[in-house]
């Protein structure tokens, strides 16, 4: 098969488990026009079997001859793609029948799109919806917070991928890093519908060495590309939002900061970015909030706070928690 649409790339390594359910779930896809690049990253399970198991023209089996982890790997079918869109999927997720069909129907509506995801169903640890951020500008400004298109559910032109490829020196984080790195150049976009079950784990990242610290170096990237100065303590609160031992009114300050050095870089758009740090800020509450003294410290900050908008909102959240504690 020569010159499809698509190129699917899926990386597996000891991912006999669920291998079958995410194979089965791109072969019967509605959209047909593709190559399915399947990489096994050198698994010692039964993955290799399962894959020669299936007699369809459009599986391309590649097996490395040693575990080269997911960044060179998937760097090895960037190469190998023929397709003029690339389409990323994981060995343990479940797409919808119209993912395929319903992406390159979004790319072809708009050309100016260079990589799209969508919204998603989480199931396995935990279950939920998960509805994502849906311009490049909203996109963009939750870069600062983590990646805001969902890895195995991309699909880009085979360009963005070629151009940029995966640094080996982030596997773990190596999406975030490269949505952060193709940001000013590249135009993102999530598409508003369910099209992939993403499987969730007791632990993921965890299992990865230095994956925190990874992902952290690329929320700091994203912040120095607005704020020109900012304390080496400031940037310790921004990464480490979600701790509980770093008051409340700390964060607020370094939002603060944040918000006033962009109406100076114009980095991201200011409402936009006002709401991405308001929504982020009711996560934070919502941690701190079942404690007396970070009830009525938020409540003073909230009634402080230049998120306006979202004030009422993060006052009943803060309220309930604490009378949850009775």
């Amino acid at each position: 098969m020569s010159n499809p649409k698509i190129s699917v790339i899926m990386p597996v390594y000891n991912g006999e488990k669920y291998l079958k359910e995410a194979i089965n779930s791109i072969l019967n896809q509605t959209f047909t026009d593709f190559e399915f690049i399947i990489i096994n990253d050198g698994s010692t399970d039964n993955t290799g079997n399962i894959i020669l198991s299936y007699d369809d023209e459009r599986i391309i089996y590649i097996k490395n001859q040693e575990n080269l982890k997911i960044s060179k790997t998937l760097n090895k079918g960037i190469e190998l793609a023929k397709g003029e869109y690339i389409a990323r999927m994981d060995a343990d997720d479940i797409c919808f029948p119209k993912r395929l069909e319903k992406q390159i129907s979004f790319m072809q509506k708009n050309p100016k799109v260079d990589v799209c995801s969508s919204w998603l169903k989480i199931f396995g640890y935990r279950r939920r919806t998960w509805r994502l951020f849906l311009t490049h500008d909203e996109i963009k400004a939750f870069l600062l917070f983590g990646p805001a298109l969902i890895h195995p559910g991309v699909l880009g032109k085979r360009a963005f991928f070629t151009n940029l490829k995966y640094r080996d020196k982030f596997a773990g984080a190596e999406d975030y890093e490269l949505w952060v790195r193709g940001v000013d150049k590249y135009t993102y976009a999530n598409i508003p519908q369910v099209l992939f079950k993403y499987r969730l784990h007791h632990s993921t990242t965890d299992d990865i060495p230095n994956a925190n610290e990874l992902a952290n170096s690329c929320r700091t990237a994203m912040l120095m590309k607005c704020v020109d100065d900012i304390s080496a303590d400031d940037i310790n609160v921004f990464v480490n939002l979600s701790s509980k031992d770093i008051m409340l009114k700390d964060k607020i300050r370094v939002f603060n900061t944040i918000l006033n050095a962009n109406k100076v870089s114009n980095y991201f758009n200011q409402k936009l970015l006002s709401r991405v740090l308001a929504l982020e800020m009711f996560n934070i509450i919502k941690v701190h909030g079942c404690r007396f003294n970070a009830f009525k410290e938020g409540l003073q900050i909230i009634k402080y706070s230049p998120f306006s908008l979202f004030s009422e909102r993060a006052a009943k959240s803060l309220t309930k928690c604490f009378f949850k504690g009775f």
